[in-house]
């Protein structure tokens, strides 16, 4: 798994989302990845917080096509 700059300290992910009108065509989904084959689409509008454990799950942004805004922070050990 590999996470931020190669550095394992990252435990817990939140996001919070600002994206008003953010619509399917939009991009800038975030993916978790639970288990081989089992991925949950998170899209990204406004107000949606999401909160999980980094370490432990796989996780990737997709490209979007206009600028995306959140809030981001991490809780690390």
């Amino acid at each position: 798994m590999n996470q931020f700059c190669n550095n394992d300290s990252r435990q817990y992910s939140m996001i919070i989302y600002l994206n008003t009108g953010w619509v399917s065509g939009d991009g800038g989904e975030l993916f978790i990845h639970h288990a081989p084959g089992n991925t949950q689409q998170i899209d990204p509008a406004a107000g949606k917080t999401i909160f999980f454990k980094s370490s432990e799950l796989e996780h990737e942004v997709l490209w979007t096509h206009k600028p995306r805004m959140s809030i981001k922070s991490w809780l690390k050990r």
